[in-house]
């Protein structure tokens, strides 16, 4: 009884089904020579199967390949476009330095110029606390910000304090700072 359930279960191939599988097989690996011919019988799915999954084996293997090919070409172009990247941004600043010493040179504060503006842009004076316990021990709390648990100077109500008073705390260095170069492009 089980052989013969057994043989009723085994999937039967149409005539139109080995036909399907001829062609298949034709179309992925081309005409199979006269002595081949035995192995790729349709009436055997094996063989049949065992070819497509060589296949995808040398599939696979080509998408890998693809894949590392496309990790190396990503690298090189990456350093190519860094090595531009460096390259371009040294030549924007040559072109920076000469426009700069041009303003400076002439005592110019800005050129409004067809592509663009260029100019000298004044900066805060730089302070530095050359001396904490000094600048603490002297200063009111309105000169330092408060973080929980911590105190530290706050350097913006300090350059508000001096340019009010005119009074600079103790502790405290102040040096003028050189007006920096900008462009702005339309």
């Amino acid at each position: 009884m089980n052989d013969t359930m057994l043989m009723t279960t085994e999937p039967v191939m149409t005539e139109d089904d080995k036909n399907e599988l001829a062609e298949l097989l034709d179309d992925l690996f081309g005409k199979v020579p006269k002595e081949e011919e035995e192995l790729s019988n349709p009436e055997s799915p094996e063989v049949l199967f065992a070819k497509f999954l060589w296949k995808i084996k040398f599939l696979e293997k080509e998408i890998e390949t693809a894949g590392t090919t496309a990790d190396r070409l990503r690298e090189e172009i990456s350093l190519w476009q860094e090595m531009r990247t460096v390259q371009k941004q040294k030549q924007i600043q040559y072109l920076c330095m000469h426009m700069e010493n041009y303003l400076r040179c002439r005592n110019v504060k800005s050129m409004l110029l067809p592509n663009g503006t260029i100019g000298l842009r004044r900066q805060q004076p730089k302070i530095e606390i050359r001396d904490e316990d000094l600048f603490y021990k002297n200063s009111d709390n309105g000169l330092l910000r408060h973080i929980p648990e911590s105190y530290e100077p706050d350097l913006k109500k300090i350059r508000e304090h001096i340019k009010t008073t005119g009074e600079i705390p103790a502790g405290i260095d102040m040096t003028e700072q050189e007006a920096r170069f900008y462009y702005k492009l339309k």
